[in-house]
């Protein structure tokens, strides 16, 4: 109930409502306090002729700005029986503490440096007990004598404080139980509706900046529509503390007081906190609209939007030009939504099909939960071209999303970014432990991206010296029949920078699309690269569990111009289950014009993953590596299970197309070593290495030290540890390497 007072050093106070405002009302104040002491003393004689003795006697005197002053008398014995040792007994007595005694023992070791240096013992006089008085030479060292007692005080009622009983901030206040006739907007008689409120005196001239809307015994209901048109003003209801002054000792109820429309924030810094809404509308629409978004900050209100129509319904809907800045980003924390939508619906959305364009924005731990039969998303930013910036990403943390999409005829999303209607559209976002679930719908995804328009082709995910982050994250879609689904799923017209670990999908990616597969982890790129050789793309200790019913499922997915990524240590073996074709990580360097798998001083790595890859009706793949360009690969330590139910099961499988080449006998072999598990299909090899590219031009493979078991019968590939190339026997690899090309086991 006690609360520090900036500039007081460490006071505390209690805060009360007035029938006009808050006051400061006394309370418990800890101060260092200023002063001095002082002491004489004199040496004992006769005693101190066998035992050195010294009586002192002084005082002390400290003021206080806050705080009774202290003065007082002490008295001090100090006996030295030897020069290692020195006996204290003190006795202080002063208005404050009254009578307090002190003991004391110290210890000193007697060191010579001079006896030391001439071979003498330094610890001469070490035993030397009850020698009387020492010289005054021995006394030129004697060490500074301390107090043992440092006053600080503490007054427990106090009204010297600042402000002490004295109202410190105005406020107008407003209830179901007011009054816009007969009120005055104090505590004793309020208004009844915020929009009255802001017409008080107070607050047109400028002396008030707070509306406090209170509760009643039971839960209160505003019927109002208000508009906030003055900068940095507080809404604040008695569902929350005070954000400056929090604890105040007679609220009169707790809980949310409802409005039952629209609140609209056309001012900079508006601070809303304490509020409930239960808004029942159509159109695009949200229980908070924000129409300026400057220094926005809402937290600790509960949302409630019964939603009609194919427009957006969200419980705080953004259609400002620009929200938040980079310095001072629209703030949205610990709020719960509860969103029911016949047609589109979010819990927060940012409109960019009605203005909104730049956004920087800090959302943490909110609970979300939505019920749309439109499009529906969590936290939805949609046409948004600029989303956070390198120096200020936007922060999406510890939020709690459920959305039950189970009669939506369109697509669910947990967290969403998409813009592809302007050129050069880029975001930045660190999006961290937040738990989402979707439930139904034709499509899901747990965390989407897409940025980029299509003339001309570009639109960026993260940058290379500042990846978007992905991180903690625990994720489950099961979206609906025919639907495809994926965990977190990145699609951009030109480069994708990204981090990505540590997430947690295994409570099931579960898609059931006839031709649309389904993604633990996929990014996509049309025009750009996924990662660079100095910055590449990091997927690692990721738990992925992906099925489906209908199509191809993969675990880890990239698609790009060309690829450089670090894939490791991500749990698969629960599991990557697919109707057709399954594979535990792809990576495919065919989009737009084609090029290369990591290079000669940059490979991709993929190592230390685990996997269980189900191909039911089709192929089966650990890993699988296409490019039009070259491929420069160490794939090593990882563990495969790879069963097919009616064709191929492979390990590994490594191709390049259009003049590439695996590996470089002159730079860098591409490494499939050290590799384990089992291989159960129709055909069986642990590793399938093709080039449509450049046979016969120095290609370079390692695949020693692997341990794999064909489940389903003896190896069917063409090479085996100690054949020749071109290769003509049977084995655990299949190739169509040739003389000039190098296949080391």
């Amino acid at each position: 109930s006690h609360t520090k007072i900036d500039g007081l050093g460490t006071p505390y106070a209690k805060y009360a409502l007035s029938d006009s405002g808050i006051i400061l009302n006394g309370g418990r104040v800890e101060e260092p306090m200023r002063g001095f002491d002082y002491e004489l003393g004199m040496r004992i004689p006769y005693i101190s002729d066998y035992v050195e003795t010294w009586a002192y006697a002084g005082g002390y005197h400290y003021k206080g700005r806050r705080v009774r002053d202290i003065n007082g008398f002490m008295a001090r014995l100090e006996v030295i029986p030897t020069d290692f040792m020195r006996l204290n007994y003190e006795f202080h007595h002063d208005n404050y503490s009254k009578a307090e005694h002190y003991g004391e023992v110290t210890f000193e070791v007697p060191f010579s440096v001079g006896n030391l240096v001439t071979g003498k013992n330094p610890f001469e006089g070490i035993g030397d007990v009850f020698t009387g008085s020492r010289d005054l030479k021995e006394r030129m060292v004697e060490p500074v004598r301390r107090d043992v007692d440092v006053k600080v005080t503490v007054d427990e009622e106090n009204d010297n404080i600042p402000g002490g009983n004295e109202e410190i901030e105005d406020v107008v206040f407003v209830s179901e139980d007011g009054s816009d006739v007969s009120g005055d907007g104090t505590k004793d008689n309020p208004y009844a509706t915020i929009t009255f409120a802001l017409t008080d005196a107070k607050i047109t001239s400028g002396a008030c900046k707070t509306i406090h809307v209170m509760n009643s015994s039971t839960t209160a209901v505003i019927a109002d529509n208000p508009t906030l048109n003055i900068a940095d003003f507080l809404l604040w209801g008695s569902g929350a503390n005070h954000p400056k002054y929090p604890n105040i000792i007679n609220m009169p109820y707790t809980g949310h007081p409802t409005i039952n429309d629209t609140l609209t924030l056309n001012a900079a810094n508006p601070m809303v906190t304490g509020l409930g809404f239960d808004v029942t509308a159509g159109g695009d629409v949200g229980c908070i609209e924000v129409t300026n978004g400057a220094g926005v900050k809402i937290f600790n209100n509960m949302f409630r939007l019964t939603h009609s129509g194919g427009a957006e319904g969200a419980g705080i809907y953004a259609n400002a030009a620009t929200v938040g800045s980079a310095t001072d980003p629209i703030f949205i924390a610990n709020n719960t939504f509860d969103i029911v939508s016949s047609g589109n619906g979010a819990g927060i959305f940012f409109d960019g099909g009605a203005g909104c364009d730049t956004v920087f924005a800090t959302i943490v731990n909110n609970t979300i939960n939505l019920d749309a039969d439109g499009w529906g998303w969590g936290i939805g930013f949609e046409y948004v071209s600029n989303i956070g910036s390198a120096a200020s990403p936007v922060i999406v943390a510890g939020n709690t999303i459920s959305t039950d999409a189970t009669g939506s005829a369109s697509g669910s999303y947990g967290i969403y970014f998409r813009d592809y209607t302007a050129s050069g559209s880029q975001i930045f976002a660190n999006i961290i432990g937040n738990d989402v679930s979707i439930v139904g719908g034709p499509y899901g995804s747990g965390i989407f991206m897409w940025m980029g328009s299509s003339t001309p082709e570009n639109g960026y995910i993260g940058s290379a010296a500042t990846p978007v982050i992905v991180s903690g994250n625990t994720v489950s879609v099961k979206p609906g029949s025919g639907a495809a689904a994926s965990g977190i799923n990145f699609w951009a017209r030109d480069d994708i920078f990204a981090t990505i670990t540590g997430n947690d999908m295994s409570g099931g990616i579960v898609g059931s699309h006839a031709i649309a597969a389904s993604n633990g982890i996929r990014l996509y790129s049309d025009a750009g690269n996924a990662g660079s050789a100095t910055n590449p793309v990091i997927i690692s200790g990721n738990v992925l569990n992906v099925s489906t019913t209908a199509s191809d499922a993969f675990g880890i997915s990239i698609a790009s111009a060309n690829i450089y990524a670090k894939i490791t240590r991500n749990n698969m073996l629960n599991s990557i289950n697919a109707d057709d074709v399954g594979i535990g990580i792809s990576l495919d360097a065919t989009s737009g014009v084609g090029g290369d798998i990591g290079s000669a001083t940059s490979p991709t790595i993929i190592a230390g993953n685990m996997m269980n890859v189900i191909g039911n009706n089709d192929n089966a793949f650990g890993t699988w590596l296409n490019a039009f360009g070259n491929v420069f690969g160490v794939i090593k330590s990882n563990y495969m299970d790879v069963t097919s139910g009616t064709n191929d099961a492979h390990g590994g499988r490594i191709i390049t197309g259009g003049g590439g080449i695996i590996g470089d006998v002159t730079s860098l072999a591409t490494y499939f070593t050290d590799n384990s598990g089992t291989i159960d299909g129709a055909l069986n090899n642990y590793l399938l290495i093709l080039t449509t590219g450049t046979v016969g031009g120095g290609n370079f493979v390692n695949w020693g030290d692997c341990s794999f078991t064909p489940v389903g019968g003896a190896w069917t590939g063409n090479y085996d540890i100690g054949d020749s190339l071109p290769a003509v026997g049977t084995g655990p690899v299949w190739t169509n390497f040739n003389a000039s090309d190098t296949l080391t086991p």
